[in-house]
């Protein structure tokens, strides 16, 4: 790399969260993760690449966070969570405005306002976030890391196969969801 150049990688990991009670390390954890950071980077993505804007950033999702992702039951609770926080932001809205705090009230509906088009994009792109971000990856915009499978600490890894075999079961998983392997 140049001297004076920029390397920006994002690296993405969660545990397994999925069927892990909600909130707050469950799977509320998940859910706000794809709102607040994966949604948003994925409309970064795709503004790029409408402007012709090629961002060359490393993106490492693990193969634990990729699984969750592409799980049913992430996808259908994500909507209802979605669901969820538009009602209460609704009823925020109406408590605030009946006490007289318009800028608060405004706020409410625009965070509802704001879930609800997160959702009318995540219709957009067949509720598949990992294949979302998979036509970013096979477009070259972004380049892809993994992890072994688990997110294990390797030293800690009593025998060499099993390392190995836990990097092998990372490089497989990224490659079932993004059709390409890391780094290739």
């Amino acid at each position: 790399m140049a001297a004076g150049a920029f390397c920006l990688v994002l690296h993405g990991h969660l545990p397994w969260v999925l069927h892990h009670g909600r909130w707050p390390h469950g799977e509320d954890w998940l859910f706000e993760a794809a709102t607040e950071t994966w949604l948003p980077l994925l409309e970064v993505l795709d503004t790029l690449e409408a402007e012709r804007i090629r961002p060359g950033w490393t993106l490492g999702m693990m193969p634990i966070l990729l699984e969750q992702l592409a799980h049913p039951r992430f996808v259908s609770g994500l909507v209802s969570w979605w669901g969820t926080q538009i009602e209460r932001a609704g009823r925020d809205a109406a408590d605030f405005r009946e006490r007289g705090e318009g800028h608060l009230a405004w706020l409410a509906e625009r965070h509802a306002q704001h879930l609800r088009g997160l959702a009318a994009r995540f219709d957009e792109i067949g509720r598949d976030l990992p294949g979302a971000f998979g036509r970013h990856v096979a477009s070259g915009a972004i380049g892809l890391l993994t992890s072994n499978a688990t997110h294990g600490y390797h030293p800690l890894i009593l025998h060499d196969a099993c390392a190995r075999a836990q990097v092998r079961a990372g490089v497989a998983t990224t490659r079932r969801h993004f059709g390409v392997a890391p780094g290739a």
